[in-house]
């Protein structure tokens, strides 16, 4: 019943989370950014609270992107701009420990190729889970949300 599915969507996201450590930060810092700020009226838009709010099938928590589309989508909700909710430092910094996370020796990155989510069952996944960045990046002044 619904109780079962609710609990399959549970399990598949936590092995999402685990999966790699790109995963782990993408959807540790999705979540506390949404945790930490909703109450924002910046995400109170439909197009806002349909990319953070973890009930959603959209959520970026759990639909990866990589940099440039990221930035499409962000820019499209009205959450990317030099100084706004996503900020260019905090875009940079989180791109920077991404590419951190991508040279661990835990990180796998023949699992992630564009469609291996789904291809992996993971319910409520876009597909899209290949990482990049526009190279090197300033962190400078990033102040990440806080973790609760």
């Amino acid at each position: 019943g619904t109780f079962s599915a609710h609990l399959d969507l549970l399990y598949a996201r936590m092995n999402f989370a685990r999966s790699d450590p790109r995963f782990t930060l993408w959807v540790v810092f999705f979540l506390a950014l949404w945790e930490s700020n909703k109450q924002m009226k910046q995400l109170q838009s439909p197009k806002a609270r349909a990319l953070f709010d973890p009930s959603s099938k959209d959520c970026l928590a759990f639909n990866p992107l990589d940099a440039s589309q990221l930035e499409t989508v962000l820019k499209n909700a009205g959450l990317r701009k030099s100084r706004s909710l996503i900020s260019n430092a905090m875009f940079a910094s989180f791109w920077s420990a991404m590419n951190a996370a991508a040279n661990t020796s835990n990180s796998n990155s023949r699992g992630l190729k564009p469609g291996n989510a789904k291809e992996r069952g993971v319910p409520g996944l876009a597909g899209t889970v290949a990482f990049a960045s526009s190279g090197p990046v300033n962190t400078d002044g990033f102040v990440a949300p806080p973790l609760r």
